[in-house]
């Protein structure tokens, strides 16, 4: 059994998650900084 399309496969899929996540984390910062900004 050959495992390395398997594997390849895995690490693409991580790497989208991974990019997915940084992706909402500065969001979630973009929108907390507006947020504080609205208050003052």
């Amino acid at each position: 059994m050959n495992l390395m399309p398997y594997l390849i496969r895995r690490a693409e899929e991580n790497t989208s998650v991974a990019g997915q996540t940084s992706r909402e984390l500065n969001l979630l910062n973009q929108e907390k900084k507006r947020r504080k900004l609205k208050r003052v």
